[in-house]
C-alpha cells in the first residue's frame, strides 16, 4: 500500500466537519481495510489516519459512528495496535470517554464501546495503563461504576453490556485495580460471586470468573477470600489451584473436604469433557501432594523453577491437552454416528 497516497486521499475526509457523502465513502474504505492484517497494520502505522478514525467516534451520524467503532475494534486486535491507539497524540484519555459511554444507561452504542475497551485492555501493559486512568477518573467512570453496571442486567435497555465483564477481568491484571476490587469495605467481590453461574452470557460469566481468578494471585488476601466475609470456595473451583499455593490456604481447602468433592467431579468430568478432566486432575494432584517444606517456604508461588523444567512442564501440559482434545473429538464423532444410525 502507498502510505502517502492513501493518507492524502483519506485523511482529510476523516473529520466530523467533512461533507456527509464524502465522509461516508472515506469511512467505508477504512472499514474495508480493517478486514485484513495488512490493512490493519497500515492504518495503525499512520497517525493521521488513526487520529481521523478516532475523531469520528464523536460523529453525530449514527452510521458513521457505528462503522468507526467497528473499525477500531478490528484494529485493536493485537497488543501493538492497542498500545498505539491508547497513546495516540491528543487522544491519550479517549479510552475514558469510550468507557463512560459504555456505562451510560441511555447510550445506544454501549456494547460497541465496551467491546472496543475490552480489546484495548486485553494485554497486561494496556490494562495497567487504562487501570490507572480508571482509578484516577473514578468520578466519571471508576471500578465501582463498572461493577454497578455489570451487576445490573437492566442497566441499559439498548445494550447487553456483557463485555463489561471482560473489561473488569482485563483491568484486574493490574495489582492496583485488584487492591481496589478487594477493598474489604466495598464488598465488590461479594457482588460479583453470583455471576459465576450467570447462564445468559458466557462472556459476562467468563469475565467475572477471570476477575476472581486474578484476585487469587495476591496471596495476602487468601485468608479473607476463604473466610466467612467472602466464602469464595463453594462458587469458584477454577481458582482452587491458585489458593493451594500457600500452606494455610491448602489446609483450609482440605479441611472443607474439597478433595472428596473434586474426586467425584473428576469422575463425572471424565465422561463429559476430557479437557476439563485435566484441570480437575491438576487440582487434585495439588491437594494430595506434599506440603511445602522449609526449603521452599510457605508460598509455592515464590519457588524459583529452572527454565528447562518449566519448559518441560509446559510441553507436558500441551501434549495432555492435545490428547484430551483428540479424545473429545472422537467421542463427538461416535455420538454423531450413533445418532445418525438411530434416525435411519
Amino acid at each position: 500500500m502507498d502510505k502517502e497516497l492513501l493518507e492524502k486521499e483519506l485523511a482529510p475526509f476523516l473529520d466530523p466537519s467533512t461533507k456527509e457523502d464524502v465522509k461516508t465513502v472515506a469511512v467505508e474504505n477504512v472499514k474495508g481495510l480493517t478486514g485484513t492484517v495488512e490493512g490493519k497494520t497500515f492504518l495503525c502505522e499512520s497517525e493521521k489516519l488513526l487520529s481521523g478514525i478516532v475523531s469520528l467516534t464523536n460523529d453525530k451520524r449514527t452510521d458513521i459512528k457505528e462503522m468507526v467503532l467497528k473499525a477500531l475494534i478490528n484494529i485493536a486486535a493485537d497488543e501493538n495496535s492497542s498500545w498505539t491507539i491508547l497513546n495516540l497524540k491528543n487522544y491519550e484519555k479517549k479510552v475514558c470517554d469510550w468507557l463512560e459511554e459504555g456505562l451510560n444507561p441511555k447510550c445506544k452504542y454501549a456494547d460497541l464501546t465496551c467491546k472496543l475497551v475490552s480489546n484495548l485492555t486485553r494485554y497486561e501493559k494496556c490494562a495497567d495503563y487504562v487501570g490507572k486512568l480508571v482509578l484516577k477518573e473514578k468520578s466519571t467512570i471508576g471500578i465501582d461504576k463498572i461493577v454497578l453496571a455489570l451487576c445490573n442486567i437492566m442497566h441499559n435497555d439498548n445494550a447487553d453490556l456483557h463485555y463489561l465483564g471482560a473489561i473488569l477481568s482485563n483491568l484486574s491484571q493490574s495489582r492496583e485495580v485488584r487492591k481496589h476490587i478487594m477493598d474489604k469495605e466495598q464488598c465488590i467481590i461479594q457482588r460479583l460471586l453470583p455471576f459465576t453461574e450467570f447462564r445468559q452470557s458466557e462472556i459476562r460469566r467468563a469475565g467475572i470468573v477471570g476477575t476472581l481468578k486474578n484476585c487469587c494471585f495476591d496471596t495476602e488476601y487468601h485468608d479473607w477470600l476463604l473466610g466467612d466475609q467472602v466464602d469464595i470456595l463453594p462458587r469458584t473451583f477454577q481458582k482452587i489451584k491458585s489458593l493451594c499455593a500457600t500452606r494455610a490456604g491448602k489446609k483450609y481447602i482440605k479441611d472443607k473436604n474439597t478433595y472428596v468433592i473434586m474426586r467425584e467431579y473428576f469422575k463425572w468430568e471424565r465422561e463429559m469433557d476430557p479437557v476439563n478432566e485435566i484441570a480437575a486432575m491438576n487440582v487434585i494432584d495439588m491437594m494430595i501432594g506434599d506440603e511445602p517444606t522449609e526449603e521452599f517456604g510457605e508460598n509455592l508461588k515464590d519457588v524459583d523453577i529452572p527454565e528447562d523444567v518449566l519448559k518441560r512442564f509446559h510441553e507436558d501440559d500441551r501434549k495432555e491437552r492435545e490428547f484430551a482434545e483428540k479424545e473429545r473429538q472422537e467421542k463427538l464423532a461416535e455420538m454423531k454416528e450413533l445418532k445418525t444410525k438411530g434416525n435411519s
